[in-house]
């Protein structure tokens, strides 16, 4: 008899945060469409010679065809209903205040304390993911450590659209090596900053929400928790999907503030390769009844199991 595959960790609470506007279709094309064609008005005679590409306007039907994306929730609208900034309006904060991610990830964190039953001093550890991080240093994680009164340590951790599942795997790997007995996995996604609201392919792919989890053993876990059964990771280089901001864009004047500093993909390229990698590195035992597996975009897969 083969053993029942076990990671010895569970899922003991989660907690969801969105902040509440509201970004729905029908207004984010109206203010793309109208950036467009002040564009194409500016650069017409481009545009005449052959020189230039005319944009092309975008519509909540091709939205709704190309993702299944009907509205979404962003920290702020004000800048991207606005055609010639198409960017959020978020007032940079004084060091002595919390950063917005940190706070993003505290509001989602309380909901999954809550639902654990467990307090912020009973956390030694957190983890912190998010596709692009709000600064360098000191981490978003020990930020978010210190404005939940936990113990232990924190760190982040950065993998794009994967990072979820590589925070996931990192922390229950803590608690099987017995460093921490009480994890906080947080992803305080704030993405509108990075998304290029003036490029028809991706301008609605992205929002802003929240997502936490805690890990502890299963042998201590509450009912109704979900078990880890077995977690796996794989990567492959690919530029399809890329965000060149860093650090570095400064000391190129020339090239600082071009669209490839933000969000940008070959979508249906991006797609096949996350596809294709998933499925060559995802394990397939058998499948447990009220099971499956949860599965990232391409770089690795946890199969849960609820207790």
């Amino acid at each position: 008899m083969l053993k029942r595959a076990t990671t010895q960790t569970s899922i003991t609470g989660f907690g969801v945060w969105h902040p509440p506007t509201v970004l729905d279709n029908v207004e984010l094309c109206t203010a793309f469409n109208e950036y467009v064609r002040r564009d194409n008005a500016t650069h017409a005679e481009a545009i005449a010679a052959g020189t230039r590409e005319a944009l092309r306007e975008s519509s909540p039907e091709f939205i709704l065809r190309a993702s299944g994306i009907v509205k979404r929730y962003v920290e702020d609208k004000t800048g991207l209903l606005d055609p010639e900034r198409m960017c959020p309006n978020i007032p940079d904060r004084p060091e002595d205040q919390p950063s917005v991610q940190a706070e993003y990830a505290v509001h989602a964190a309380r909901k999954a304390l809550e639902v654990a039953g467990r307090a912020g001093e009973d956390i030694d550890l957190v983890v912190l993911g998010a596709s692009c991080l709000q600064r360098s240093y000191p981490a978003i994680a020990i930020e978010v450590q210190a404005l939940l009164g936990a113990r232990g340590h924190g760190f982040d951790v950065s993998l794009g659209c994967s990072t979820g599942m590589a925070a996931l795997q990192v922390a229950s790997q803590a608690v099987q090596l017995g460093q921490a007995r009480c994890a906080l996995v947080v992803l305080p996604e704030l993405t509108s900053p990075h998304l290029n609201w003036r490029d028809r392919d991706s301008h609605f792919i992205l929002g802003d929400a929240s997502v936490a989890m805690i890990i502890e053993a299963t042998d201590g876990a509450r009912p109704g928790s979900w078990e880890i059964r077995s977690t796996r990771m794989a990567s492959k280089w690919s530029n399809n999907i890329r965000n060149n901001f860093g650090y570095t864009n400064r000391c190129d004047p020339s090239t600082q503030h071009d669209a490839d500093k933000l969000f940008h993909q070959q979508g249906r390229h991006a797609f096949m390769d996350d596809g294709a990698l998933a499925d060559s590195s995802s394990t397939r035992p058998s499948r447990p009844t009220g099971s499956g597996p949860i599965r990232s975009r391409g770089t690795g897969s946890t199969r849960p199991t609820r207790t």
